[in-house]
């Protein structure tokens, strides 16, 4: 009579072979990696807020609302291909 259990490739791993097995060295590249970039960004983000990247946020969106290029005139916009002086 055979037996009703999984098939002979098949096994479970046991503790010792757990124990006994390399250390992931992908951690040892991965988690240097992610502090040096995380450090990186704080650094960026600091920088960012001293040096006033930060301090009006409203202005440069209502910026392109509004037309600048009107000309001294103000009959519409200025454009060098127009004048022919």
């Amino acid at each position: 009579m055979q037996d009703a259990g999984p098939p002979h490739d098949l096994r479970f791993t046991t503790y010792d072979e757990l124990r006994h097995t390399p250390p992931m060295s992908a951690v040892y590249i991965a988690l240097p990696v992610a502090l040096l970039l995380a450090i990186a960004g704080v650094v960026a983000f600091i920088w960012a807020t001293k040096s006033g990247q930060m301090d009006d946020l409203e202005t440069p969106g209502q910026r392109v609302l509004f037309d600048d290029d009107v000309s001294e005139t103000g009959s519409g916009p200025k454009d060098s291909l127009d004048s022919k002086t």
